[in-house]
């Protein structure tokens, strides 16, 4: 594991709140530091050990837990160790935003990062018109934060490799 894991972290939980949120516009469901409920589901951590994996699991999710699970499912999943610097950073917080699938995709048409960053606002921009065609404005109005944390993502990276 490489030293951008831990930068690349910190920016996620620079936006990812260590609150927990159950928000019905959020399509992620109940969450906390950007884990979702899902992800404690299928990687089976019960956290409170009391033999299942529910909403009380998440509220209790420490923020070393979370890094853990960002490091597994998202850093190492996506093969971000194998990246160079800050492509990696680009791919993680990615797959962290929105799965570990689709950074994969951008992946398949650039290995640039900012080319990558221009990938990601378009997709979002593509889902949140899906959104607003099936009358989902709750849901649309995510992207405005989801593009704004590109948009850090981009000038956070620039102004370090100045």
């Amino acid at each position: 594991m490489r030293e951008t894991f831990s930068t690349a972290v910190n920016f996620a939980l620079r936006w990812e709140t260590d609150k927990f949120t159950d928000k019905p516009s959020d399509p992620g469901g109940a969450t906390k530091y950007g884990i979702t409920l899902r992800t404690l589901h299928d990687l089976g951590l019960d956290i409170d050990k009391d033999g299942d994996v529910d909403v009380d699991d998440i509220k209790i999710l420490s923020r070393e837990d979370a890094v853990k699970i960002y490091l597994s499912e998202y850093w190492i999943k996506t093969g971000c160790d194998d990246l160079p610097y800050p492509l990696d950073w680009c791919v993680f917080d990615t797959a962290v935003l929105q799965g570990s699938g689709t950074p994969k995709i951008f992946l398949a048409l650039t290995n640039e990062w900012k080319s990558f960053i221009i990938y990601r606002v378009r997709h979002m921009n593509q889902v949140a018109y899906n959104w607003l065609k099936k009358k989902r404005q709750d849901r649309a109005n995510n992207i405005f934060g989801w593009i704004n944390r590109a948009f850090d993502l981009f000038n956070t990276i620039n102004m370090n490799q100045k």
